[in-house]
């Protein structure tokens, strides 16, 4: 796929059943009638190429305050930072590891050829305590789901 090939839309009712078939293909076990009632509460856009969905996301709001990003999903292989039309589409291009460093792993993986080229965020929670001199401070997080439940 191409940026030209792709066409973004809001979704409609038109557009699930191929949400539908999407999901089968990533081995979701949501139905028809699970993608309906997401529609149906929340905003989201698809991703066409040629009429047929290769993408969607959704947004539901819980009230004014909070909300989430959810049902994301594409026709391809998450390889790295891209989406491949097939595990061999690029086959030897790209190879993303990610663990925590204590693993020791990056040594082995280096010991067979495989060089580290960059490094990475590591996302844990914080050991150092909050600060409770305002207690009403807090932090507003979104995380992004692929799927219900």
């Amino acid at each position: 796929m191409t940026a030209q090939q792709i066409t973004l839309e809001t979704m409609t009712s038109e557009h699930l059943d191929g949400a539908v078939e999407l999901s089968r293909q990533a081995k979701w076990p949501h139905r028809r009638e699970d993608w309906d009632l997401v529609q149906s509460i929340s905003q989201g856009i698809v991703a066409l190429v040629d009429d047929r969905v290769v993408g969607t996301a959704m947004m539901t709001p819980y009230g004014d305050d909070a909300a989430t990003i959810n049902m994301v999903i594409g026709r391809g292989l998450v390889i790295g930072p891209m989406v491949a039309r097939s595990s061999a589409h690029h086959q030897g291009c790209f190879v993303r590891v990610d663990t925590n460093i204590s693993t020791n792993l990056a040594q082995w993986l280096a010991g067979r050829g495989l060089a580290c080229v960059g490094g990475g965020i590591t996302m844990q929670r914080s050991v150092v305590p909050r600060r409770q001199d305002n207690p009403a401070h807090h932090r507003t997080y979104a995380l992004v789901s692929q799927a219900l439940g």
